[in-house]
């Protein structure tokens, strides 16, 4: 007998009507009934009592009708289970982006990398600095693509630099300051910084803390946001800037043609990392991160100051 038969039995018992069973069990009558027989002579006695108007169970069918239903429950209870477990053992990989991975070359990067492991899942997501590193740190997040300085990035991770990328300022074309070859901080004064607003400071600390050192007045009031998207329609207008890289700048330009990126003066650059956790090892996640690196990243010429 298999599952299927069983559930007949048990089906059957619960209706007592062959009719009403067979089409909850998607059979016709007289193949079910067919059945029955079948399994019947397999268990050697009979396990209901038929007559042209009624149904019921034998004193044996009783039995084996109840223990047949307590079968089923487990065996239900065992597919479901089996499910959960295929879904854990699915390879899939949770990725984190910092604010501005939108208007940069990492979307093309993964990417790529979907199309050559198209077994490998991405569950990709955008998040502030501090939240990028607290997921990589208590394993929520597998992988993490990041835009730091090598002295800001916190002990117990293992980061693989990726290249090394110069901080600008985008701000709106009809800008007064649009046309400047390059900004000094004293310029953005009384300019709306729009930034995360958990993120921002993690992202750009020595930048802000130059503004701080000079007694400037920057981004009062801030314009917070909480995705990359946000900021091509906030700067359709002068008066606010925010903070870039020049590869995120050229790439925001050459989309939306009313922003202009401008190299900050005395900013030093940031170096973008692939970061995974100190003590996890992930196999798919390994095959990530040696793809990045060997990925063909732009080469950034440095400005001299």
């Amino acid at each position: 007998m298999d599952i299927k038969q069983m559930r007949y039995i048990v089906e059957i018992a619960r209706t007592l009507n062959f009719t009403k069973a067979a089409e909850t069990l998607y059979i016709t009558q007289p193949a079910l009934s067919q059945q029955v027989s079948v399994i019947e002579a397999e268990l050697g006695f009979r396990v209901f009592e038929r007559t042209t108007r009624s149904v019921r169970l034998t004193e044996d069918g009783a039995v084996f009708a109840n223990r047949a239903r307590r079968v089923l429950l487990e065996w239900d209870e065992l597919e479901a289970l089996a499910s959960r477990l295929a879904e854990r053992r699915r390879r899939e990989l949770n990725i984190g982006m910092f604010m501005q991975s939108d208007y940069s070359r990492f979307p093309a990067l993964l990417a790529e990398f979907a199309a050559l492991h198209p077994d490998i899942y991405l569950n990709i997501a955008v998040y502030p600095e501090a939240r990028l590193l607290s997921g990589v740190k208590d394993g929520s997040l597998d992988l993490i693509f990041l835009r730091c300085r090598p002295e800001e990035l916190p002990p117990g991770l293992r980061a693989e630099n990726l290249f090394t990328d110069e901080i600008e300022i985008i701000l709106n074309e009809r800008d007064a300051l649009a046309g400047r070859e390059r900004l000094s901080k004293s310029e953005l004064t009384d300019y709306k910084l729009i930034c995360e607003r958990d993120g921002f400071s993690n992202s750009y600390p020595s930048i802000l803390g130059g503004f701080e050192r000079e007694r400037l007045s920057i981004g009062q009031p801030a314009i917070y946001i909480s995705q990359a998207s946000m900021l091509t329609h906030l700067l359709m207008r002068p008066g606010c800037f925010s903070f870039t890289t020049r590869e995120s700048g050229r790439l925001l330009s050459e989309c939306c043609g009313h922003i202009r990126s401008i190299p900050l003066e005395g900013a030093l650059p940031v170096t973008a990392y692939v970061i995974r956790g100190g003590l996890s090892y992930n196999e798919d996640a390994e095959t990530l991160c040696a793809f990045a690196q060997n990925w063909r990243w732009p080469q950034i010429e440095q400005t001299a100051d």
